[in-house]
């Protein structure tokens, strides 16, 4: 008995010609899928990051770890960034951390005591935050400048802007000045945003393994 054969023929330019097409159109398709998933990938493991290294009292905080539209990747432009929004800005500080001096000269920090609570989200009332007293000039001398505000409070500021927020409570014999926020005129920042940190973990971790399922999936809806 004659041993069965099959001969099989390729068509080699068919071929060529398949491949070629995909390269110039499916490929780009596969690669933008991937950098889009990838950076959404990165989008949130940043915020799930931000969630255990700060207090997040508004997840609009969180919501400034985005991903424009008009910044994705597209086939024709193989981009895309992940970003900190301009509206929280506050945050870039917490990348490279480092000792910093505030915008307006000093930073009021506040001291917990029973005067001065936070809410159950954890902020300081409105009521009770400094902007809120109304401080205006009472004197000035070499050692300090004292302003006066509404709630019996007054700041003490030194010369190099240093000092305090008091408020008066207690009556009579028992009156006395209780610290509700101290003056830093240098404040430590603690580098913990993590943000290009967690974005190249996530880039390397990921993008090889979206790469490929997006690229298996350009094969099979390819025309």
């Amino acid at each position: 008995m004659a041993t069965p054969t099959f001969s099989i023929q390729a068509d080699v330019q068919g071929a060529i010609a398949q491949l070629t097409a995909f390269r110039e159109d499916q490929l780009p398709f596969a690669m933008a899928l991937a950098l889009n998933r990838t950076a959404e990938e990165a989008q949130i493991a940043e915020r799930e990051h931000m969630r255990h290294a700060f207090t997040i009292r508004r997840e609009w905080v969180l919501l400034g770890v985005k991903i424009d539209n008009n910044e994705r990747a597209t086939k024709s432009v193989p981009i895309v960034t992940i970003k900190i929004d301009h509206t929280r800005a506050f945050l870039n500080k917490f990348e490279e951390g480092g000792t910093q001096t505030p915008h307006e000269g000093h930073q009021a920090m506040p001291i917990p005591s029973e005067d001065l609570k936070r809410l159950a989200s954890g902020s300081i009332s409105k009521t009770m935050r400094p902007k809120a007293f109304g401080f205006t000039l009472w004197g000035s001398g070499s050692a300090a400048t004292v302003y006066r505000g509404a709630k019996r409070t007054i700041i003490i500021q030194r010369a190099d802007g240093s000092g305090g927020i008091f408020q008066r409570v207690g009556k009579g014999k028992n009156a006395r000045l209780q610290l509700l926020y101290s003056l830093a005129t240098k404040v430590k920042v603690d580098p913990r945003l993590h943000f290009v940190q967690t974005v190249t973990k996530t880039v390397q971790d990921r993008f090889a393994i979206n790469f490929v399922e997006f690229f298996r999936y350009a094969m099979s809806t390819a025309r």
